[in-house]
């Protein structure tokens, strides 16, 4: 008898052993939850220059302004980013003001809504001509930035506006704190009160980004509007002000702007710095600044990936390379048009000398050329999608 009962209490052991590896190893607890991410497409400037706003006025067929086919091309790169984000230059005209651009912009309200149906989200609005219109500028543009549906950063109607919302990005909370350097030595006018604009201080964005992420942020993005025009090399105030912010970390990313060239890409502190994105639409090229490189600007790529330990980790960025077309004033994408033959030559010869400063600025942060698009069309018309007109 002491046999067969030694066999069952092996076949009763060996049961109990396959049970329990069939069985999850925490009864009733829920399965860790999936690693979240987001994506960021970020551009350079958009400055509403006189000659922007006419063209914008001649999309409009002379009667309204639209500003919409001068994104066009980028609209697909900023839908497939949950998060997409500008830089405006230059207030939204209040009302009874007559539009202008530089030195004084006082930009159509049609623009606001432009940004918005060609995919961006939200833009900085702190930058050296914030109050080139007064206060009444600055409350105009974020009176047509909600109107719009188009969130906004860097200044404020309100003290309680300045305080940056934590939005909600594919599940992860998110803040973007922008800052200007200045206000081109304007005045501050009457009735000014400090949280009109974010000022940059290296000790205010990391109080301010400590602040997000006792709110709840688990990512935060900064907007610098800094640097030197036209240098595409970094200052020492810019080097000094990433160095210090980077190394509290509790910023994700710095975007910059304001050079209205490229400027590097750079690891410091093991965050990333993108110092200058250019232009993305502006009448600024070398015949109106006599300054190569004006034309040129990126859409900055970035995935934001949840670490299993905790935090984000922020992927290699990927520059893309746009370039301001005359004379629609469109930006297109380098990496598909220069090699594509129904362009005018002497057009494409000058967007490969674009494409090739800034693969010589930023590397291998910007994709290699696309193929010809197999086509035997030889004039100098653009697909129906995105026309560009011969100039």
């Amino acid at each position: 008898m002491q046999q067969p009962l030694r066999r069952r209490l092996v076949a009763t052991a060996i049961s109990l052993a396959v049970f329990a590896l069939c069985v999850p190893a925490a009864q009733g607890e829920d399965p860790p939850a999936p690693l979240r991410s987001f994506t960021l497409a970020a551009t350079g400037d958009v400055i509403a220059h006189n000659a922007v706003n006419q063209r914008a006025l001649l999309n409009g067929g002379g009667t309204s302004y639209d500003y919409r086919p001068m994104f066009a091309e980028l609209r697909p790169y900023l839908e497939a980013a949950d998060l997409a984000i500008c830089n405006l230059e230059g207030p939204i005209a209040p009302a009874g003001i007559r539009y202008s651009g530089y030195p004084s912009f006082a930009t159509p309200v049609a623009m606001a809504q432009s940004l918005r149906d060609a995919g961006f989200d939200r833009c900085s609005t702190a930058n050296n001509h914030t109050i080139d219109k007064g206060l009444a500028g600055i409350d105009a543009t974020l009176d047509a930035f909600d109107a719009a549906g188009l969130g906004h950063s860097g200044t404020a109607r309100t003290p309680e506006e300045a305080i940056a919302p934590i939005l909600d990005v594919n599940g992860v909370r998110v803040a973007h704190l922008a800052y200007t350097y200045g206000y081109n030595g304007r005045l501050r006018p009457r009735g000014w009160e400090p949280w009109r604009t974010n000022f940059i201080s290296a000790s205010r964005v990391i109080a301010d980004a400590q602040d997000a992420r006792v709110r709840g942020a688990e990512v935060v993005i900064v907007s610098f509007h800094w640097g030197q025009e036209y240098r595409q090399q970094p200052t020492i105030a810019q080097l000094n002000v990433a160095k210090a912010v980077t190394s509290a970390g509790v910023v994700d990313l710095i975007i910059g702007h304001h050079a209205h060239v490229l400027q590097p890409i750079r690891k410091i502190n093991g965050t990333w710095v993108a110092f200058g994105l250019g232009n993305i639409v502006s009448n600024q090229r070398q015949a109106t600044t006599l300054r190569l490189g004006t034309q040129e600007g990126v859409l900055l790529q970035v995935t934001f990936a949840e670490r299993a330990e905790g935090g984000f980790e922020v992927l290699r960025p990927v520059a893309i390379p746009t370039w301001v077309y005359p004379p629609s004033l469109r930006a297109v994408v380098l990496t598909k048009r220069v090699n594509d033959p129904r362009i005018a030559r002497w057009i494409r010869r000058q967007m490969y000398e674009g494409y090739r400063r800034t693969r010589f600025l930023l590397g291998s942060f910007v994709p290699p050329l696309e193929p010809p698009p197999t086509t035997t069309t030889t004039t100098t018309t653009m697909p129906a999608t995105t026309p560009l007109p011969t100039p």
